[in-house]
């Protein structure tokens, strides 16, 4: 089986990006490489993860934290549009699930310095579900939540 040209041309476009990142000082080998290591990836259920991300952290539900999916139904769950607006200032980090996707986390940003929180990203979905996210701001866990309802399965 052979290596087809687009395939090649997407391996060596992202290594190429990966390797201006590291090169510039964006990000670090640790951050390259942290999904994989990150343990709220290998549970289960939405609570188990927000544990094993954060640990006991108090987590209250928020009206600051606002999840904006798209309006109506997203054809397409592998490319469905998610915004999260945090309603507070020195935001940490920002944590993205799905109650319908095993593993449910979807990705979780950590923001190297506090700031403003939105965060603005496509997410891929199994089936129509809550999408929870979960602000880390001021050493206090914040959690918003949304139903989004898709049209075809994503994953």
């Amino acid at each position: 089986m052979g290596i087809s040209r687009r395939l090649f041309l997407k391996g060596t476009a992202a290594g190429g990006a990966l390797a201006a990142a590291l090169g510039s000082g964006l990000i670090t080998l640790g951050q390259a490489v942290a999904g994989q290591t990150r343990p709220g990836f290998a549970s289960n259920d939405i609570d188990q993860a927000i544990q094993a991300l954060y640990g006991d952290l108090p987590l209250e539900d928020s009206d600051g934290v606002v999840v904006e999916g798209p309006p109506g139904v997203a054809d397409d769950g592998g490319q469905v549009p998610i915004t999260v607006r945090a309603g507070m200032n020195e935001v940490e980090s920002i944590s993205l699930f799905a109650a319908g996707n095993q593993p449910p986390l979807l990705a979780s940003y950590d923001f190297p310095r506090p700031c403003p929180g939105t965060l603005a990203t496509r997410i891929r979905m199994a089936e129509s579900a809550d999408v929870v996210a979960v602000v880390k701001a001021n050493g206090t866990l914040y959690r918003g939540a949304s139903f989004v309802r898709i049209g075809a399965a994503g994953c």
